[in-house]
């Protein structure tokens, strides 16, 4: 009976917080933090295995691996002097970003997910090892984008910070 209850308090705990942006933060918040290993790998599977958030993720994997395998192909043509690549890759991302929310089917989706829901993706992602960020960085970059509007912007700074070429890699396996 104890694990039925559990289990029914992760579900509802879980259900709460994909629709409502402060909850989703608090919940990403303190699963940063939290210090027992079990607590996380259970909540991670938790994650791991919803299937709106599984969805976020997967339309997530298909915009970076898209926006950033284009943005690389410009940068790698109109830009010759290797200091200023950072700052362009950052601007071209979100602009890459930008137009495909507004063109692609995919896009379009991601922005009807609202920020909780696709924070929780981007937790998924952390904690399923994506990327250059170690998990609890990523779940702190997830509680971040889960409080604030959905921006091109945000979405940008986050697949540079995820590290867009481990996401464009998981996408072509």
């Amino acid at each position: 009976m104890k694990l039925l209850m559990e289990e029914w308090r992760k579900y509802v705990l879980l259900e709460g917080v994909k629709d409502d942006p402060k909850e989703a933060e608090k919940f990403l918040d303190l699963l940063s933090q939290e210090q027992d290993q079990q607590v996380v790998d259970t909540y991670a599977e938790k994650i791991k295995t919803d299937r709106a958030v599984q969805s976020v993720v997967a339309d997530l994997e298909k915009m970076f691996a898209d926006v950033s395998k284009e943005a690389e192909a410009e940068l790698e043509e109109n830009l010759e002097d290797l200091s200023l690549q950072a700052g362009v890759t950052a601007l071209n991302l979100k602009n890459k970003i930008d137009t495909y929310l507004e063109s692609t089917p995919v896009g379009r989706r991601i922005k009807q997910y609202g920020p909780a829901l696709v924070g929780l993706g981007i937790a998924s992602l952390a904690l399923a090892g994506a990327g250059e960020a170690d998990p609890t960085g990523g779940l702190k970059l997830a509680s971040k984008l889960a409080s604030k509007p959905l921006t091109s912007d945000s979405l940008a700074q986050t697949a540079i910070e995820i590290g867009s070429d481990a996401l464009t890699e998981k996408q072509n396996q």
